[in-house]
């Protein structure tokens, strides 16, 4: 029941006190902004904050008011809020994941690999009817886009993995030494009796 009331209140002073600021605006995502579905789970969490907030403030309008403005920061801040307008373009909060779909919604990434890219075809172009070359540029192709956004993650991760591999399959992989004693032994044994066969014949 007090969570309701604590709702009820909320609804009505976070609107007044957004309207006395000229925030109220803030709460409603950018029309043209396609994280809005973001922006709405961003909301409710800010909003749940702010009823936590109040719950422990006492009746101290001083905290009520911390309150508040905590709780126009976070609206703030999320994706299609007054700090990120085009959603989680260029918005550094938790709740955007930059490299998700990088090759779809992610422009830094998309420009970084066509830059690459353009390089190795010229590279490429200018190479004799020679693999060599074009392998020299491919290797620079893979040298000028690990600068790009998004890469270097999945660089560690290649790079743990590898490490990872290495030692699961060290114990698998050791060679075990061939003793050539026995072979030598049984090379002499097998050519000492070819001889006396030999011998036996010519007799």
């Amino acid at each position: 029941m007090q969570f309701f009331f604590l709702l009820f209140s909320f609804q009505l002073t976070s609107a007044s006190f957004l309207r006395l600021f000229g925030l109220e605006k803030s709460i409603e995502p950018q029309d043209s902004c396609i994280d809005s579905d973001i922006h709405d789970e961003c909301l409710t969490t800010c909003r749940l904050r702010y009823l936590e907030c109040l719950a422990s403030c006492n009746d101290s309008s001083y905290c009520e008011s911390q309150c508040r403005l905590n709780f126009a920061s976070c609206d703030a801040s999320c994706p299609c809020g007054v700090d990120c307008p085009l959603g989680c373009e260029r918005c550094d909060h938790p709740l955007c994941d930059q490299c998700k779909d990088a090759e779809i919604s992610n422009d830094d990434y998309k420009m970084c690999v066509l830059f690459a890219l353009d390089k190795q075809n010229d590279c490429i172009k200018q190479c004799p009817p020679n693999l060599d070359c074009m392998d020299k540029c491919y290797a620079n192709y893979r040298l000028n886009v690990q600068s790009c956004p998004c890469i270097e993650s999945e660089i560690l991760s290649s790079t743990q993995y590898s490490k990872t591999i290495s030692t699961t399959t060290a114990p698998f992989t050791k060679t075990m030494p061939v003793s050539t004693t026995s072979t030598e032994k049984t090379t002499t044994s097998s050519t000492t009796r070819s001889t006396w066969n030999w011998i036996s014949k010519m007799h």
